[in-house]
């Protein structure tokens, strides 16, 4: 069971459409005025969401996927080693387009590179070809430290369960474009994971290793349909259930 009042970064205006808001007790953070943030975030950016986070919070909602990479940023407030487990249908391993900058798809890589803290990545559910990508990228920063289970590979095999083993504390970052676009539409490509198996892969996973954080975004445009804003909305209460910080 994860204790902890739930943090809501409110970055698109998409929460206030959402009805597990109402539901549980939350913090929500106003970002929604915040320049420098959909899908790049820079310095000053930074500076202005981690001044809205708190430390002591075990689960944050962070928007939509643009805002993926303020994992970067929780994930470098862990004082202890620990490991990063990451449901995604993309590697969000590439070089940003401009230097260093931190940005959706380059969080991990920028992660892995910065933190002296994180010791292992393991990316469950990215689409094959988006990781033989990052494979022909052979960059010996990342090799050895990251482990990767495509999509393809655990629809047909399931998770190699020992991958998730370990003594280390584990920060768990969630985006929902893993699952299928029929069960949770996002604003982006999505997978083929059904919300039961990664809710069954939670559990597994917080019954083995101590949680040390957990983000999730991936939620859809703040002005999509009404119905799959709401359907987005019910798999964020079924998330925090299985997690144990609301019943349903």
């Amino acid at each position: 069971m994860i204790n902890s009042v739930p943090l809501i970064l409110n970055f698109s205006h998409v929460y206030e459409m959402q009805g597990f808001v109402s539901d549980i007790p939350h913090v929500m953070k106003d970002c929604t005025g915040m320049t420098g943030t959909n899908g790049y975030c820079d310095d000053r950016a930074a500076e202005k969401i981690r001044q809205r986070l708190e430390p002591e919070t075990s689960v944050c909602f962070i928007d939509n996927g643009n805002y993926h990479y303020v994992s970067c940023i929780r994930a470098g407030m862990v004082s202890e080693p620990f490991d990063m487990i990451v449901f995604d249908h993309h590697t969000d391993m590439q070089p940003s387009m401009f230097g260093q900058m931190l940005s959706c798809g380059s969080w991990i890589r920028n992660t892995v590179m910065g933190d002296s803290m994180l010791k292992g990545v393991l990316l469950i559910g990215a689409d094959q070809d988006y990781i033989c990508e990052i494979k022909k990228d052979d960059d010996p920063g990342l090799s050895g430290r990251i482990k990767m289970v495509s999509g393809q590979e655990l629809a047909k095999n399931g998770l190699p369960h020992e991958m998730t083993d370990g003594s280390r504390p584990v920060f768990i970052s969630i985006d929902k474009d893993v699952l299928a676009g029929d069960e949770c539409p996002t604003n982006w490509d999505q997978g083929s994971m059904s919300v039961e198996v990664l809710k069954e892969l939670l559990v597994y996973i917080i019954g083995k290793r101590r949680v040390c954080g957990i983000d999730i975004c991936g939620e859809p445009a703040a002005d999509a349909d009404m119905r799959d804003i709401m359907r987005s909305s019910a798999v964020n209460r079924q998330i925090l259930a299985c997690l144990g910080v609301i019943q349903i």
